[in-house]
């Protein structure tokens, strides 16, 4: 983003009062969605790699959280794209009600972290 644009703004302006609010230990659950006609450049493994950077840098962020459906095989995609920066934790993987209005039925959420101190 333009170091002007609004969208990094907001970032800026709330990214430091939710540090504060959860305090360094807490994490930080990071999703992401990007429109189809945009998938598969690298634009969200990018996103995803500079994100953290910044956010440690930045804002003090230490701990990051991704939970991603077994089924969404970009997602996981994402994950493998980074380069290693997020560790997959399978004891904390979880099941999950989905809406009916997306399918319904339980599914297996799958949990990857990264932290300052590698985890």
């Amino acid at each position: 983003m333009p170091q002007d644009s609004e969208a990094l703004q907001t970032v800026k302006n709330t990214l430091p009062e939710a540090v504060k609010r959860h305090g360094e230990g807490e994490e930080f659950e990071l999703g992401y969605y990007l429109h189809p006609d945009w998938q598969g450049k690298g634009i969200v493994s990018a996103a995803v790699t500079a994100l953290v950077d910044w956010g440690e840098r930045e804002m003090g962020v230490r701990r990051v959280v991704l939970r991603i459906l077994e089924d969404n095989v970009k997602s996981r995609g994402i994950v493998g794209h980074v380069g290693g920066l997020f560790k997959r934790c399978e004891e904390e993987d979880g099941w999950v009600d989905w809406p009916e209005i997306k399918g319904g039925g339980r599914r297996k959420l799958l949990v990857w972290r990264w932290s300052t101190k590698g985890i």
